[in-house]
């Protein structure tokens, strides 16, 4: 099982963010571990991530193994800029992309939180204003979907939730072109996501 690592994923290193091309660093810490799914929900022996700093849990789809991931070292505050390499995200590997998911406590509803994250993207990566805005609904929970350009000729395809209290962002890198169907896919990956109860 991985550790939890540092990365050295720069920003707009990868097109995909695909694990192939992802380096991890094992600092010896030990990481979350998966939890297999019950008979009951369809999804017997799927590996599932949960989070260590944040209150969700991903069944991941068919053929990822057990430990392909990397839980952040930190959780985030809601204000700091993030970087993909900093301590801040969850890193999962998934077969066609990666997808790095933070979150904070927060009072605001989804569209301020929403707001918000892109605003601090926009002062650290340099990113536009949101592209490609879809309204959607995970689960039970309404999310937006959206993409930024950003520094270094970087593309992000982005969603944000709110759910009792907490905003969630879940990202992932592509490229110029691609970004509804990378929307689509992180979108579509979200399938599995559970939210825990402290």
């Amino acid at each position: 099982m991985l550790a939890a690592a540092g990365l050295l994923v720069a920003c707009g290193d990868d097109e995909t963010g695909a694990s192939s091309s992802a380096t991890v660093e094992d600092t010896g810490s030990t990481s979350t571990t998966a939890v297999p799914s019950t008979e009951e929900d369809g999804a017997a022996g799927l590996a599932t991530f949960e989070s260590e700093h944040y209150p969700i849990a991903l069944r991941l789809p068919e053929g990822v193994e057990d430990g392909s991931w990397v839980d952040a070292r930190l959780p985030w505050d809601g204000v700091q800029g993030i970087d993909m390499a900093g301590p801040y995200v969850d890193l999962v590997f998934l077969p066609s992309r990666s997808l790095f998911l933070l979150g904070a406590a927060t009072s605001d509803d989804l569209e301020t939180f929403f707001a918000n994250f892109a605003a601090i993207m926009t002062r650290r990566h340099a990113c536009t204003e949101p592209q490609n805005r879809r309204d959607v609904v995970i689960g039970a929970v309404a999310a937006v979907g959206f993409s930024q350009s950003c520094d270094e000729d970087t593309v992000q395809a982005r969603v944000a939730l709110v759910h009792d209290g907490f905003g969630l962002v879940v990202f992932s890198p592509t490229i110029v072109g691609q970004e509804v169907a990378a929307l689509d896919e992180v979108i579509s990956s979200l399938d599995g996501l559970e939210w825990r109860t402290s």
